[in-house]
């Protein structure tokens, strides 16, 4: 919606899409504050004060926390470097400076498709994935690490058709026999449809893993320990995610020639998915042991089991 408004001018587009989040950000300050939920056990007063090291040694030593952190950190790591640079790679493959002329896509329709396929494959993703985890977790002990998980490995091959879609099309005779403009419809159709998915698969997590990160840290401590987790994923995910990638894009295109950003991402972002998945599958085990040790049936937080 910015890069639409903002006519190509990124700067404008900042202030088009900031402001209204600083009124939602003043909104939250009329939110009601609650010391604690009701669900929640009393905590018995130590007196004790702990530092803030000894507070971030106690939650990383929950298992379930250093495996959503690992889980995130490869996912982020993913999802940064796709945010950034996908639509640099529509108009390299499909764009005016592609190879395709007058038949190429307008540089309007490369900057907007895949923001709109980013925010409704996000939007479905992350309902969706709250309420199958929701579902699997009547029958699965673990299921919201488990779902987090399974929809980063699900997401792959969806990245992976996305962006080797179009080294495979130029390999096929009957695709470069085709008009220019039949080509390029081909190309974003697939790009289209597989993006999609992408990005609905890739937003499953959300939900799921904030829940779960909740549910094994006390009830004092859930948002320290949220926000710990959160910047330690971000600092070993995404902060050097686009620069690690454009890096590698520049390395290929100085050894092979031309624009390499769809390989430096086909040779990145796949690995660092199915990774992601591993951790989170392989993680979930821990999730009833570490609730358990809160005082908390697991079925206190994700409701009964149903045989």
């Amino acid at each position: 919606l910015a890069g639409a408004l903002a006519g190509g001018n990124w700067r404008l587009a900042f202030y088009i899409t900031g402001v209204p989040g600083l009124l939602l950000a003043a909104l939250v300050l009329f939110a009601r504050n609650k010391l604690r939920n009701e669900a929640d056990p009393i905590e018995e007063e130590t007196g004790a004060t702990r530092t803030f090291f000894t507070k971030a040694r106690a939650y990383l030593r929950i298992p379930t926390l250093r495996v959503i952190l690992g889980m995130h950190a490869l996912g982020f790591f993913a999802l940064t470097s796709l945010t950034a640079f996908l639509t640099i790679y529509l108009g390299a493959a499909y764009g005016p400076e592609s190879s395709y002329g007058a038949a190429s896509l307008s540089q309007g329709l490369v900057a907007l498709l895949p923001g709109v396929l980013l925010l409704l494959g996000g939007l479905l993703g992350g309902l969706s994935g709250g309420f199958w985890a929701n579902r699997a977790s009547r029958k699965r002990s673990g299921a919201r690490v488990l779902v987090s998980g399974l929809g980063f490995l699900a997401s792959m091959p969806f990245v992976l058709v996305t962006l080797l879609a179009p080294y495979i099309l130029r390999a096929i005779p009957a695709y470069t026999a085709l008009v220019p403009k039949s080509q390029v419809s081909i190309g974003v159709a697939i790009f289209a449809i597989f993006g999609f998915g992408a990005a609905f698969f890739l937003n499953i997590y959300n939900g799921p893993s904030s829940a779960a990160l909740q549910d094994v840290l006390p009830p004092t401590d859930r948002a320290a320990g949220g926000g710990l987790e959160l910047t330690l994923a971000h600092l070993f995910g995404d902060i050097w995610a686009a620069s690690a990638v454009g890096v590698l894009s520049v390395a290929l295109g100085t050894a092979l020639g031309g624009e390499q950003i769809g390989l430096a991402l086909l040779l990145t972002c796949p690995l660092a998915l199915t990774l992601s998945g591993i951790v989170g599958i392989w993680g979930s085990r821990f999730y009833a042991a570490d609730v358990a040790a809160l005082g908390t049936p697991e079925e206190a937080v994700t409701g009964p089991r149903v045989e």
